[in-house]
């Protein structure tokens, strides 16, 4: 008789229990969903490249890497966006997976008195919804905006 009791309780508590598992996955999938979608957002203010943006975007120890081992931090990222330099991002692609969101762009800037438009990809590691770390890679193969 109690192998039976224990079949029949188990009968109705596995369904349950699945159903439970089954809404919590949908939950964290929508949760991921979200979170996901607030990266990119944040993702897309970085490249506004306006220096207001960096205490709602980037961790206190944000550390950014170029290529030849140069690194930045926020204070020298604020720095450069708060320069009277002309510089536009224009993204044409973003990709996020888990806590990493990639972005390809084209930065048009004036340097050393000529227009330039340089292709750019950054992967941005985010801790919660802060860019905590940012790798930098440049195509330099660019071409003044006046040969096109």
């Amino acid at each position: 008789m109690k192998t039976v009791s224990v079949i029949m309780m188990l009968a109705l508590l596995i369904p349950v229990a699945c159903n439970q598992t089954e809404n919590k996955n949908t939950e964290d999938e929508s949760f991921d969903a979200k979170l996901l979608q607030n990266r990119k957002e944040v993702a897309l203010l970085y490249h506004q490249l306006d220096a207001e943006n960096i205490d709602a975007i980037l961790t206190e120890g944000f550390t950014g890497h170029g290529e030849n081992g140069h690194t930045w931090n926020a204070a020298d990222h604020r720095s450069y966006t708060s320069s009277e330099t002309y510089k536009k991002d224009s993204i044409y692609r973003i990709v996020s997976e888990g806590d990493i969101v990639c972005t390809m762009f084209v930065r048009e800037m004036d340097y050393m008195g000529e227009r330039l438009k340089i292709p750019g990809m950054h992967f941005k590691k985010f801790e919660g919804e802060k860019i905590s770390e940012l790798w930098e890679y440049w195509d330099f193969d660019y071409r003044r905006l006046d040969e096109e």
